[in-house]
């Protein structure tokens, strides 16, 4: 598959199967949901899944973090510079349920 075509089943797609208006394209008037990345340095950091325990009561979840990630943007603000959360938080969480109506 095309590097295009796994951008589009990755971003569009989605979007538009969810019924999300002005998101997964790179259009005027969108949200500004955009990953830059060099595409060398893509990767995983670990060679297997890490654990944290950093949920309440101290449950575990695997990790595995990427490495190449240049910037994530979320509606226009920066929330990962270099593969390290900025603490931005412009987004919304979504549920399954949101997606419901």
């Amino acid at each position: 598959m095309s590097l295009e075509q796994a951008h589009y089943k990755m971003s569009a797609l989605p979007a538009w199967f969810s019924d999300m208006k002005n998101r997964g394209t790179l259009r005027i008037g969108d949200f500004a949901d955009i990953m830059i990345y060099n595409m060398d340095e893509l990767g995983l950091l670990y060679d297997k899944p890490q654990f944290a325990t950093d949920f309440p009561g101290g449950e575990k979840r695997l990790v595995q973090k990427p490495t190449g990630m240049r910037y994530i943007l979320v509606n226009g603000s920066v929330t990962f510079q270099d593969n390290e959360c900025t603490g931005a938080l412009p987004g919304k969480l979504l549920r399954s349920y949101d997606q419901i109506g």
